[in-house]
């Protein structure tokens, strides 16, 4: 009998209407997802020709066999490594230089584990004209410092890097295993790091056959239904059985079963606010898996009437109106979120020289988010094909026609738009690939000076942020420049603080701000912040993070860009993943799925809504830090406050204080407590003075 927490089973009120949705396949574990061809090394004979590199690049290593630490009845191959904390590149390399992959075909698979940080592990394959192909181990979430053996394995096909030989970047066999390679766990690392290796193999990815069809009762979009409501799915497929579990944010069962293939219902009912992920599994006779699909639903009440935070945004592209459908812009609003940021370039207003016209797409989901209380940050960017040959516009002639064409914009959109970003990534070329022109601080500088004033002349209301998100930490000589170049062309200024996959607390990213803050006022121009990108995409590469990862990323990092005193607003990137490539970091960059899933939520999504929704209002930011221990303070309307608090390393027990109520990162409210433990899911304490003592 299947365990249920709650189940709309119980409460036949209506007669279901059973609709088809596309749910995403869910990610195998590498161990589901090749099958072992040949074993080329278990260590059973010893060591054999296994060396560790100890080169320029690489921390000082040894390599041993370790018999208390076995896999699978043999000794494990041990990787001691001591990281100097070099800036420079350094990697951990083990290699053995004899394993033939005789043809095409393969993959490699080993079983690792590590101590003393998360390293990530790369494949070097030599081919037969010597040309070196390195290939990234996808990311997996057994893989970390936390004592487990995990399976990893890539199939030799898209490398990451490759160098030498014919220089042909295409594997010409027969190949070898060249080397296993362990990246620090973060750059300046410094301190002892430790691999183990248990079996290598030689591979070949499984050959699945059979797919789930899934249906929803009554499909909501986004997948996000009312505390209370019922959520039925029914699938069938080309099987024997199907099994289905729900789970929360926490990774709790709350409720599992099977049934035929012909059909098999897994309703649900959940009265507390969250995420939950339903994983349905399609098997064969044997029990072999043929597909397995998750359907993910977001439990929450709709946002007070009226109610915004004005420091939460996302980067949104509903100006590509066939990629980003305007019914998401609905579900923006349901969220709770209010302000998003897109683009209108230059050269899709500019058709014909000296005509300019607002396409009817983008005013039309301008219009829609005014209408839900959304308020839009537009940037004015890029190239436009009559002026500077299509690059940067660096004439006289293009820098009258672009700040011509903002003038425009902030005059007929006036109704719609009064926030207004000048270009986006200057000086990394973002959008202006291979387009002629100088993309200097200096001519920014002129570029603003110019279209500053055409701005306010078009709507003198307008707020005009300058720098056009160079990164906070690689440009500060470009954002130096941009400053003293324009000091007075700007309300406010943006910048973009990308530093995934590691975390906000490790890369300093309160004091970069601070940095840039305190730069601003040295330059003689706004000390305004706008963070006008940053995000965790969830992709399947090392660079990738998971999607619980995702979730705490956005509240710790808005927590601690809102602490600095110096941040006014943050926008996400990005709302909605783009495309359907799991490991390409720009397909999955969302808090939600692409359209073809419904827009079905990931756990951010939530995360995102408790966050606007428990610290809208708030006033006077402080930052708290003991330790591992982080939080923001937030004075509330009404004379409460709130304090954001979580750890940023091991668990920290701490003692409550004035406090209220608490929440976790989904918004339930905790059983009252005088201790509790803090992890790295952040939680919210409400009350007059709430506070905690380590």
């Amino acid at each position: 009998m299947p365990r249920i927490l709650v189940l709309a089973a119980v409460l036949p009120l209506l007669a279901a209407a059973w609709e088809p949705i596309a749910c995403p396949e869910a990610v195998f574990d590498c161990s589901e997802q090749f099958a072992t061809v040949r074993v080329l090394d278990d260590f059973a004979a010893g060591v054999g020709t296994w060396q560790a590199a100890n080169g320029s690049q690489n921390p000082q290593t040894r390599l041993e066999l370790d018999p208390a630490m076995p896999h699978g009845g043999n000794p494990s191959l041990r990787v001691d490594a001591e990281f100097s904390g070099d800036k420079k590149l350094e990697y951990i390399s083990a290699g053995a230089r004899v394993m033939a992959i005789p043809e095409s075909g393969h993959g490699i698979g080993l079983w690792f584990r590590s101590e003393g940080g998360p390293v990530t592990l790369r494949l070097r394959i030599s081919d037969a004209s010597g040309e070196i192909h390195q290939l990234d181990f996808p990311r997996n979430p057994a893989a970390s410092a936390d004592g487990r053996w995990s399976y990893v394995a890539v199939k030799l096909a898209s490398q990451s890097g490759a160098w030498g030989g014919d220089g042909n970047r295409k594997l010409d066999y027969p190949c070898k295993l060249l080397a296993i390679v362990g990246d620090r766990p973060r750059q300046g690392f410094a301190g002892p790091a430790t691999l183990w290796f248990g079996q290598v193999e030689l591979v070949r990815e499984v050959e699945r056959q059979g797919e789930l069809k899934i249906e929803v009762d009554r499909k909501r979009l986004g997948n996000l239904y009312e505390p209370g409501a019922r959520i039925a799915l029914r699938a069938t497929g080309e099987g024997a059985r199907i099994r289905w579990q729900w789970q929360d944010y926490f990774g709790r069962t709350l409720g599992e079963g099977d049934g035929p293939a012909s059909g098999c219902e897994a309703p649900a009912e959940f009265a507390r606010d969250g995420f939950y992920l339903c994983t349905l599994t399609l098997a064969d006779a044997a029990g072999l898996t043929l597909d397995r699909r998750t359907f993910r639903a977001a439990v929450l009440p709709p946002p007070a009437a009226g109610a915004r935070n004005d420091f939460v945004g996302f980067c949104t592209h509903f100006t590509r109106t066939t990629a980003w459908p305007s019914e998401g812009i609905g579900l923006l609003a349901r969220y709770g979120f209010g302000h998003l940021r897109d683009e209108l370039s230059w050269g899709g207003v500019e058709l014909e020289k000296g005509q300019l016209a607002i396409p009817a797409g983008p005013s039309a989901y301008l219009a829609e988010a005014r209408a839900h209380g959304i308020a839009p940050l537009v940037i004015l960017d890029y190239a436009n094909r009559f002026y500077d040959n299509h690059g940067f516009p660096n004439s006289p002639e293009a820098v009258a026609g672009f700040a011509r064409y903002a003038e425009f914009m902030a005059r007929e959109l006036a109704d719609r738009v009064t926030d207004w970003e000048v270009w986006n990534e200057w000086s990394g070329g973002c959008g202006m690939r291979d387009r002629p022109g100088e993309h200097t601080p200096e001519m920014y500088a002129q570029l603003l000076r110019a279209t500053y004033p055409a701005v306010r002349r078009g709507n003198p209301q307008a707020t005009v942020v300058g720098i056009g998100g160079e990164h906070s930490k690689h440009h500060l000589a470009q954002i130096e420049g941009m400053m003293r170049g324009a000091p007075e062309a700007m309300d406010a200024f943006s910048v973009h603080s990308y530093r995934y996959p590691a975390t906000p607390e490790a890369t300093d990213l309160a004091g970069e701000i601070q940095h840039v803050a305190q730069l601003a006022k040295d330059c003689g121009t706004t000390e305004r912040v706008w963070i006008t990108e940053i995000g965790w995409p969830t992709h399947v590469g090392p660079r990738g993070v998971d999607e619980t990862t995702q979730a705490r990323m956005f509240v710790r990092s808005l927590a601690q860009l809102w602490g600095t005193g110096k941040v006014d607003r943050v926008y996400w990137y990005d709302f909605k993943n783009d495309g359907h490539q799991r490991d390409y970091n720009e397909n999955n960059f969302g808090v939600v799925w692409h359209q073809d899933y419904n827009w079905a939520p990931k756990p951010a999504a939530v995360a995102a809504a408790v966050f606007a929704r428990l610290t809208a209002g708030g006033t006077r930011p402080r930052a708290w830090q003991e330790g591992e221990a982080h939080g923001l303070r937030l004075d509330l309307p009404g004379d409460w406050k709130v304090l954001v608090a979580w750890s940023a390393g091991e668990p920290v027990p701490v003692r409550i204080q004035g406090t209220k109520t608490v929440h976790d990162l989904m918004g339930n409210m905790l059983p009252s407590a005088t201790e509790a433990t803090l992890t790295a899911d952040p939680v919210y304490l409400l009350g007059r003075e709430p506070a905690l003592v380590r």
